[in-house]
């Protein structure tokens, strides 16, 4: 009797499990179709901040060499395969410690980078 109770909970679960997912397949496939994935050609996302040269740490007391992020914009172009990310930086109220960004605290870096993708890959 135990057994074949424990038989019957364990098909009760799995098939739970199953409804739930094909219930999440729906969910998502839902949401995606009223935000328009299927025609989504290109993301662009930006923000500010900082970063860190890691492991430049004038001490292993201190923390890494900071810089302020004034602008940060990365841009993804799914049909041209390619990226490009932009980054304006300047070394803020951080000291200037170590070797890591040696500048004055009015100058800034711009940064850019592309990236494609070749075909095929």
């Amino acid at each position: 009797m135990a057994k074949t109770i424990g038989v019957l909970f364990l098909v009760l679960i799995f098939m739970t499990g199953v409804t739930a997912a094909q219930d999440a397949r729906s969910v998502l496939q839902a949401a995606s179709t009223a935000m328009g994935a299927a025609n989504l050609r290109s993301v662009q996302y930006s923000g500010n901040g900082w970063n860190a040269a890691f492991g430049q740490a004038y001490s292993p007391a201190d923390d890494w060499p900071r810089f302020e992020v004034t602008s940060y914009t990365r841009t993804i172009d799914y049909d041209s395969k390619s990226l490009k990310e932009e980054t304006i930086r300047r070394q803020g109220n951080y000291p200037q410690r170590g070797a890591a960004g040696r500048r004055s605290r009015e100058s800034s870096d711009r940064m850019r980078s592309e990236a494609a993708v070749s075909p095929g890959t």
